[in-house]
C-alpha cells in the first residue's frame, strides 16, 4: 500500500491550489470562519488525525485557531488528488479533550 503524504495539503493551500466543498463553505459561513482562518489553521496548524484508508479518498484533520478570536477549529481535508476542504467545525467538548487535540 502506498504511503499518503498529507503535508501536500499544506503545500497546495499555501499555493492557493485547493478546493472547498459546498458543505465546508456553508459551515464556514454559518460559523463565521474566514478564508484567512481556514488557510492559517492548515498552514500553521497540526495534523491531529490521519486516515489514509478513508473512502472515497484519504483524509486528515487539521487543528488550528481562528485569527481574531483564537478559537480552536478543526478542518477535515482530503486528497482527491487535489487537496479538498471537506468540512470545518469548532471541536465539541463532549468528543474532544480540553486541549481539543485528542479525542476523549
Amino acid at each position: 500500500m502506498a504511503q499518503v503524504d498529507f503535508e501536500v495539503i499544506r503545500t497546495q493551500v499555501q499555493a492557493g491550489d485547493y478546493e472547498i466543498s459546498v458543505h465546508a463553505f456553508e459551515r464556514m459561513r454559518q460559523r463565521s470562519i474566514t478564508m484567512a482562518d481556514l488557510e492559517n489553521a492548515i498552514i500553521h496548524g497540526d495534523i491531529i488525525e490521519r486516515d489514509p484508508q478513508a473512502k472515497p479518498f484519504p483524509k486528515c484533520i487539521f487543528w488550528g485557531f481562528t485569527i481574531l478570536k483564537g478559537e480552536s477549529i478543526h478542518i477535515v481535508c482530503s486528497i482527491t488528488p487535489k487537496s479538498r476542504v471537506v468540512t470545518v467545525y469548532f471541536p465539541d467538548e463532549d468528543e474532544w479533550a480540553q486541549d481539543r487535540f485528542r479525542r476523549r
